[in-house]
């Protein structure tokens, strides 16, 4: 029992030390998954009698120009996205609205049953039923922009 104990503090601790050290883990890692990714390149630039740190330093020259010339090509079309996206967010909104007032929507049935599973939970426990509590669109609405906020920085803390 005590070495289950001791086991379940040393997860939880290297879990809570994993997320305090996020910000220098993830660059490390990648760096070492990509060092592994171009290290056959590098080994086939040192087989054409070119050293190696010469090799690793044209491939990452080489992977650059690649990324870069790839985000020049795409950027119209990153551009025309980025145009789109309060339109598209407006017509999300419209529907999610109007999802909401329909009365035979997938969203309500679901609701309907939730309910009804409270009801029957409270009934069978022998406690009274609490209404159930309608989340907030403003609170959902901030929830999901902070989640892109926090993934978009983590993606670009990891490029």
């Amino acid at each position: 029992m005590v070495d289950i104990a001791i086991i379940v503090i040393a997860i939880v601790t290297a879990i809570a030390a994993a997320r305090v050290a996020e910000p220098f883990l993830v660059p490390v890692v990648v760096g070492i998954l990509l060092s592994y990714t171009l290290r056959p390149l590098v080994s086939a630039a040192e087989r054409m009698h070119v050293p190696r740190f010469v090799g690793a330093g044209l491939v990452i020259v080489l992977l650059f120009s690649l990324l870069s010339a790839a985000a020049w090509g795409l950027r119209g079309d990153f551009s025309a996205a980025i145009a789109e996206l309060p339109s598209v967010a407006r017509k999300l909104r419209l529907v999610a609205d109007e999802s909401a007032r329909d009365s035979h929507s997938t969203i309500t049935h679901v609701k309907a049953a939730a309910a009804e599973l409270d009801r029957a939970a409270s009934a069978a426990s022998g406690k009274p039923a609490t209404p159930a509590a309608v989340p907030s669109t403003t609170s959902m609405t901030s929830q999901i922009q902070g989640f892109v906020a926090t993934q978009s920085s983590n993606a670009l803390a990891v490029i």
